[in-house]
């Protein structure tokens, strides 16, 4: 490498692999257990099965794992940049799946199959400025992930309340219906022979006249109407996408709406420090992942006292023949205006936070040495300062514990801002 002496001051290619088990599968929950003392026969205390079904096929997790890597050091190590590739493979992936109440058991704990985490990260660290009483140093760093099914157990195909896991996709892909809109008039319900939407003409008393037109032309053909849960939408229903044109809103509609995984994450650290002065910062970059706004669905339902609205759908609600607005009537939820998982309620993740920003003076040498101490650094800081995003709720930022569970804010509470300051000193 003497060829290169002049202008690389390290060059490192790194590769590793390895595997990894994870045990976390509960106590016992390989076994069926039972319950003493809690449940009653005529009145008698006795034993029953444990809620949770025990399986005798139940194994570890293990994971297997590739990394390769390159470390670069340019200008006397005043700039360096690191890349990372590595690739995660999961077998036997734990699943607490849950069970039809009528087997008497709640959940079951098994291993539904495999998945893949494999991504690209790479970090640019450089220092612009050094000079004597001036310097400035900063970090960039970037990934790229994508988890995705390897494999299910007997290839099957997993369809929740919220997603759709299947082999070959992605982990969070959202399954629900997706929201066209809502019906003005109750004639607004209203399609032809191919289940294109048509528009009733509107007459001097601002009612329908019963007349239609397709592509605004007038339409004298057979006009067709939605159903759903057995009811007629009305006036004041959502508009669903009728995936499979027929007569029915019903789970055959569903679609994929989107992902739960951000197309990337990022940060980037700035530090300045003039004399005993330091100032340093850092931004945080999620983008591009859909967040499900499960806490405002259940607000917006207007089912449960003592919950109001949220203060949009309070001003925005459908109320006479006409209104033209995006949210359905509040008196009508049994048409499945509100049904899980809907469209409307899937709202863009992407956020750029300023995470944390820090001020820090630190006394000359000579002055310190006066009063008989080493140093004597004083400091202010502040977290979660600031968030963009364009997410209605409190904080886009969420954690997931379960790979095939994320996505879905239930109304977590936001990350504290804080504020804070002190005094080091050095005896």
């Amino acid at each position: 490498m003497q060829w290169a002496e002049k202008f690389l001051g390290e060059g490192k290619i790194r590769a590793s692999y390895g595997q990894t088990g994870n045990d976390r599968i509960g106590a016992y929950d390989a076994i069926q257990r039972y319950t003493f003392g809690d449940n009653y026969y005529n009145g008698a205390s006795g034993v029953a099965p444990f809620n949770i079904f025990g399986n005798s096929r139940l194994s570890w997790e293990s994971t297997s794992q590739i990394n390769v890597g390159l470390d670069l050091s340019f200008l006397a190590n005043r700039l360096q940049f690191t890349f990372d590739y590595y690739n995660k493979v999961t077998d036997k992936l734990l699943y607490r799946a849950p069970l039809p109440t009528e087997t008497g058991f709640n959940n079951v704990n098994v291993n539904v199959g495999s998945i893949q985490n494999k991504g690209l990260e790479f970090s640019v660290n450089a220092t612009p400025v050094r000079k004597k009483n001036l310097q400035w140093n900063i970090i960039y760093n970037m990934s790229f992930n994508r988890a995705t099914v390897k494999s299910l157990y007997n290839n099957i195909t997993l369809r929740s309340a919220y997603w759709i896991t299947e082999p070959g996709g992605l982990l969070g892909n959202f399954y629900g219906w997706k929201a066209l809109g809502v019906y003005p008039y109750d004639a607004s319900n209203a399609y032809d022979e191919r289940w294109q939407m048509l528009t009733p003409v509107i007459g001097a008393n601002n009612l329908p006249t019963g007349a239609y037109t397709y592509g605004g032309k007038p339409y004298s053909g057979k006009v067709n109407r939605l159903y759903t849960q057995g009811n007629l939408l009305k006036g004041g229903d959502m508009i669903w996408q009728n995936t499979v044109a027929d007569s029915v809103i019903d789970d055959n509609d569903r679609i994929g709406l989107g992902n739960a995984q951000p197309k990337f994450i990022a940060g980037l650290s700035n530090s300045f420090t003039y004399k005993g002065l330091t100032l340093s910062f850092n931004f945080y970059v999620s983008w591009g992942a859909k967040l499900y706004n499960k806490a405002k669905a259940d607000m917006n339902r207007v089912v449960t006292v003592n919950v109001t609205p949220s203060p949009d759908y309070i001003r925005g609600a459908w109320f006479n023949q006409g209104d033209v607005t995006q949210w359905y009537m509040a008196q009508n939820n049994g048409m499945g205006n509100s049904r899980e998982l809907s469209s409307l309620y899937l709202e863009d993740a992407s956020f750029i936070r300023l995470r944390n920003l820090r001020l820090s003076y630190a006394l000359p040498g000579n002055w310190v040495k006066r009063i008989k101490l080493k140093s004597i650094n004083a400091f202010a800081y502040g977290n979660n300062l600031l968030t963009w995003t364009n997410y209605s709720w409190y904080d886009p930022e969420i954690d997931f514990n379960n790979p095939l569970e994320m996505g879905v804010d239930n109304g977590r509470y936001p990350r504290n801002r804080e504020f804070g300051g002190g005094i080091n000193i050095n005896l």
